[in-house]
């Protein structure tokens, strides 16, 4: 089949051409293997969903002992709590599925709030001995601030103790860090580093 480029979203390896931006990736691998949480933030069409595919891919086939899930923020907007789970419990059924998982008997107990996102995965993690890794694309889609301020709070909350919940990364993924988010100086998930994808060399 012949290959075509692709502009407007993550790309197909068989069907686009793509650049594999191999030790970018190996920098994003490396930061998964140390434990780091991180953001990873560049301008819209880019490369940020194609680079975060090819690092849960990569996770894939080389670490069956990770579970990488990818959620998006895109459509939670101003959404309530609820609403907001809600969106978020169907992203993961899809993800788990297609990781060969039972998505009913790993949602069974979903939690009701956020607060209660790092237990729950943390009881994922022990059921199928597998640490996660946790990608949340379109950080900017979630605008309920009060929302956005509680998950980053409990993630920094657990950090510290992120090898006993076997959380092992969290990658948030954005045009913006997280301070441009929330136009605050005291950001809650200041344990993050940060990673931008740079548009392509010369050489690649």
């Amino acid at each position: 089949m012949p290959r075509s480029f692709c502009t407007e979203g993550p790309i197909d390896k068989e069907r686009n051409y793509y650049v594999p931006r191999t030790e970018l990736l190996a920098v994003g691998l490396k930061k998964v293997e140390e434990w780091r949480y991180f953001t990873l933030t560049a301008p819209r069409q880019s490369g940020k969903s194609t680079y975060f595919q090819f690092l849960a891919d990569e996770i894939r086939k080389s670490r069956p002992d990770w579970l990488p899930l990818w959620i998006s923020f895109e459509p939670l907007g101003n959404g309530t709590e609820v609403e907001s789970l809600r969106f978020l419990k169907e992203q993961l059924h899809f993800r788990l599925n297609s990781s060969s998982l039972d998505p009913d008997v790993a949602l069974g107990d979903f939690p009701d709030t956020f607060r209660e996102l790092p237990l729950f995965l943390s009881r994922l993690g022990q059921q199928h001995d597998r640490d996660v890794v946790l990608i949340v694309d379109e950080m900017e889609g979630l605008q309920n601030i009060p929302l956005l301020n509680t998950f980053l709070h409990v993630l920094r909350s657990i950090y510290h103790d992120r090898r006993n919940y076997r959380l092992r990364s969290v990658i948030l993924v954005g045009v913006s860090n997280i301070t441009g988010i929330l136009q605050s100086t005291a950001s809650p998930f200041n344990i993050a580093e940060q990673i931008t994808i740079p548009y392509f060399t010369r050489e690649e």
